[in-house]
């Protein structure tokens, strides 16, 4: 038969302190979690630009608060990647059983994000900073990720007997991939324009440039690469869902190019 282990429980025979006589205090346990939250809360704190213009009391500047509309405008668009590459996994039909799962999902998560999206512009007017340069970049952005989504929305699916329509099909996650890595390069910018943090601002600024650098050249290899001429000169492909492609990665390039002018990045 085997012996069960048994763990000793704590002593709850507690002594007065040898010296003082004072009662015994049990002592409180630190949670990692609080920790991080405390060390994350203050990072955000320091990296706060300054309150020389705190138009409505909320205790951040324009400048501070357009940022933050960039962050979520990004979020949003990485939703919408998210729910749109679930979305693509499932029209593959490759697990019946998984698949309506992957694609009621993916529409929820593409939905979600489109709201963000749209929350996100309709806060940009309460930023006060009317007629800046900021502002109209910030509404531009807005409106190229919404071209995006929508693409994503009314992306045909492929056909798994079609071979040209699954390299079709790979061109859309190089899409998605390229999107996401500019959005990430982009927050990296945004974080390097605070100057809190000396090297690692220029670490993060150094890494955002190459995120983004690289997600503007794979676009270009989508709609010009190699792969993209050999099917044109092959043909044999959908035509609707090639057409659906040029519009999905014409819409990310725009998008890339927007972020690529970021206005913090220019001067950092």
């Amino acid at each position: 038969m085997t012996k069960r282990k048994t763990f000793r429980q704590p002593s709850t025979d507690l002594k007065p302190h040898p010296q003082t006589g004072a009662p015994p205090r049990r002592r409180k346990r630190v949670r990692p979690g609080a920790v991080l939250g405390a060390f994350l809360l203050a990072m955000l704190v320091a990296a706060t630009p300054a309150l020389a213009d705190d138009k409505d009391g909320s205790g951040l500047d324009a400048h501070a608060r357009m940022q933050h509309l960039h962050v979520l405008l990004h979020e949003g668009l990485g939703l919408v990647l998210d729910g749109a590459d679930l979305v693509m996994v499932a029209n593959l039909g490759l697990d019946p059983s998984m698949d309506r799962k992957s694609s009621e999902h993916g529409d929820a998560v593409m939905k979600a994000g489109r709201e963000l999206l749209e929350a996100a512009g309709g806060a940009i007017e309460g930023i006060g900073e009317s007629g800046s340069e900021r502002l109209a970049y910030t509404r531009e952005l807005q409106r190229a990720f919404v071209a995006v989504a929508e693409h994503l929305e009314g992306m045909q699916a492929p056909k798994l007997s079609q071979e040209k329509d699954l390299g079709l099909h790979h061109m859309h996650l190089m899409t998605h991939h390229a999107l996401r890595s500019a959005a990430t390069g982009a927050n990296l910018n945004m974080l390097a324009s605070v100057d809190s943090s000396g090297e690692v601002d220029e670490l993060s600024d150094r890494h955002g440039e190459w995120l983004l650098s690289n997600a503007k050249n794979t676009i270009a290899r989508v709609l010009e690469g190699p792969s993209m001429q050999r099917l044109h000169d092959e043909g044999g492909y959908d035509t609707e869902l090639m057409s659906l492609t040029h519009q999905l990665a014409q819409s990310a390039d725009e998008a890339i190019e927007l972020m690529l002018q970021m206005p913090e990045r220019a001067e950092m």
